[in-house]
């Protein structure tokens, strides 16, 4: 089972999964900045971990969760404007 913002690393590559739906998971690429999500068979995945070909790995942004900016400050209007973005997907 592949958990939200789980990050795996697979030919020294890190990807976090995004959703999963049914049979794939949606996942993106967090070493390219360009990356557009795409999906993956869970069958495919638990392959690749049982070959041991990928792994589960911290995530090297987990600090970011403990940020908060200050309300009315840059980052907080670029923060909300990005989840304005996302959040139709959730």
């Amino acid at each position: 089972m592949f958990q939200v913002n789980e990050v795996l690393n697979l030919q020294d590559k890190l990807y976090r999964i995004l959703v999963s739906i049914e049979r794939q998971v949606v996942w993106i690429s967090l070493d390219d900045s360009k990356a557009l999500p795409d999906f993956a068979r869970i069958e495919q995945l638990n392959d690749l971990l049982l070959q041991e070909k990928m792994t589960r790995v911290d995530d090297p942004y987990e600090y970011v969760q403990s940020l908060l900016p200050e309300e009315g400050a840059k980052d907080a209007a670029i923060r909300d404007k990005n989840y304005l973005v996302i959040s139709p997907l959730s």
